[in-house]
């Protein structure tokens, strides 16, 4: 089980001001945002690096921290204190003076939900078994970096899809993030039931893919889809 914070270079976790939310796609980012929101002051700070822009269209480098809230849109965030980054390409670099947030969730339901999302969108993400095979390649790298090599450091908070259920986790994030509590903002429960059921039947050799992971699962604390594993 992957450590959530232990006491090596607390310092340094505790000095750095940027934190980076590393999440592999549709691995409840926006979720974890929202509640992140709800009960501090995350959401003053937060920038989807990627698609912010002004309210005129106009793209905004994130990390310029004097650009006023109200010339961006909601979800852009005043500044680069919390930064949303997928490391598509595999190339964000790790840092002892930067605190990562690495979301993930079992591939299974991660690529079929994001397999779904293209869809949606009018993408065509083509061949659904093709796609599968792509998209499980990536998420074995992600892990090996995030998870395997880097989730035990004190800088790396590793925060699979389920653990999104409870005030408590939240409130554990946000002290990681170094964000303000607010408790005045806490709900009574959390608005959160993960409930995707992965389609087996949808690939034949489910099981046995399952199986061959089950190493780096047991490692990232994701709870296998198949009971005989």
């Amino acid at each position: 089980m992957i450590k959530r914070l232990s006491s090596l270079f607390l310092s340094d976790v505790l000095a750095s001001t940027t934190v980076i939310l590393v999440s592999f796609p549709r691995s409840g980012h926006h979720a974890l945002v929202g509640f992140l929101s709800r009960v501090s002051d995350f959401s003053s700070n937060y920038c989807e690096f990627y698609s912010c822009e002004r309210h005129n269209g106009e793209p905004i480098e994130c990390p310029k921290r004097n650009v006023p809230w109200q010339w961006k849109k909601n979800g852009c965030g005043a500044g680069n204190g919390f930064i949303k980054n997928h490391d598509f390409n595999l190339n964000v670099p790790y840092s002892r003076r930067v605190r990562y947030i690495v979301q993930y969730r079992h591939p299974f339901h991660s690529i079929q939900s994001w397999y779904e999302m293209e869809s949606s969108k009018g993408k065509n993400p083509g061949d659904w078994s093709a796609f599968f095979d792509a998209k499980l390649v990536f998420w074995k790298q992600f892990m090996q970096k995030w998870v395997i090599t880097h989730g035990e450091k004190a800088n790396v908070y590793c925060l699979p899809y389920e653990n999104l259920t409870t005030w408590d986790r939240i409130q554990s994030v946000a002290r990681f993030a170094g964000a303000s509590l607010e408790e005045r903002k806490r709900p009574p429960v959390p608005n959160y039931r993960p409930s995707r059921v992965f389609d087996a039947s949808t690939l034949t050799d489910a099981e046995e893919i399952e199986a061959q992971l089950l190493p780096i699962l047991k490692t990232a604390g994701i709870t296998p889809l198949f009971e005989n594993n």
